[in-house]
């Protein structure tokens, strides 16, 4: 595997924020609606919305969650967002999230998606 942080400051991959924003975009494109943004360690009393910018401000934190809601549908997907500090895997920085079995993993299907895009066969 080519290094991937050479890639990224070279600018042939995306970094971690902006591929964070990437899967941010493409849950709101199948109809998902950010819900509850907060970090882990304050709990959903400290919610951070609204937000210019969550894939940033996520990422200022040490960990931080964020809950997509599709109102239409009444699925629901938790994310935690947190850089683990092994670059292959914060190429999309999203280190766990929540899903319910029988019902299409959203956030599963759009990490795997982006990884592949970033990274080819390497995925």
């Amino acid at each position: 595997m080519t290094d991937i942080r050479q890639k990224m400051r070279d600018g042939e991959m995306n970094t971690p924020r902006e591929n964070l924003g990437d899967f941010i975009d493409r849950m709101l494109e199948v109809g998902f609606e950010i819900t509850a943004f907060f970090p882990y360690y304050e709990g959903r009393s400290y919610d951070l919305l609204p937000c210019n910018d969550i894939p940033r401000q996520a990422l200022n934190y040490e960990h931080t969650n964020i809950d997509f809601t599709n109102k239409e549908t009444k699925e629901r997907q938790t994310i935690s967002v947190m850089m683990t500090g092994d670059i292959w895997c914060d190429i999309v920085p999203i280190n766990d999230w929540s899903f319910r079995h029988g019902k299409t993993d959203w956030v599963e299907m759009f990490v795997d998606a982006i990884r592949e895009e970033q990274l080819g066969e390497d995925a």
